[in-house]
């Protein structure tokens, strides 16, 4: 269990990497535009470091035994988010991106093997795995997005 949940960081890491390196290629126009069907790229990577943050926070409350409280409405909490990062530059934005991802693989890297497939939430399946594998398809997904919003401006 414990190899299968390095490879899927493994796969985390690259995605973010294409990720990061997609994003580092755009000009300053597009980063700052109202790209996205309701968001702009900086509110999408707030939305992104928000549920990186909650996942740690999820696991850390797994891991001392505690409950871990279920959310609810993902829209309101997706809103709430963006509301947080609305202020702040799209540098600063990024940057949180950067730290919160860092600190969600850190988790992984050091999450005990014998925890991976416990149940996070009372009355859910979720555990740490199908986290992370549900944050590896929530990465490829806006990556897609993103591709396909700038792929006519990306030379």
């Amino acid at each position: 269990m414990k190899r299968e949940i390095e490879q899927k960081v493994e796969d985390f890491k690259k995605v973010r990497m294409e990720l990061l390196e997609f994003v580092q290629d755009l000009t300053p126009a597009q980063k700052n535009s109202k790209a996205f069907d309701k968001w702009t790229l900086k509110e999408v990577l707030a939305h992104m470091s928000g549920w990186d943050l909650q996942n740690v926070e999820d696991l850390d409350e797994m891991l001392q035994s505690r409950e871990t409280p279920w959310i609810p409405n993902f829209d309101e909490y997706n809103n709430h988010s963006v509301a947080e990062a609305e202020d702040l530059s799209f540098s600063e934005v990024y940057q949180n991106f950067l730290e919160s991802g860092a600190v969600f693989i850190e988790t992984y890297k050091n999450l005990p093997a014998e925890v991976v497939a416990i149940h996070l939430w009372h009355g859910h399946d979720h555990t740490p795995i199908s986290l992370l594998e549900e944050n590896i398809s929530h990465y490829t997904n806006h990556l897609a997005e993103m591709k396909k919003v700038f792929a006519s401006s990306i030379n």
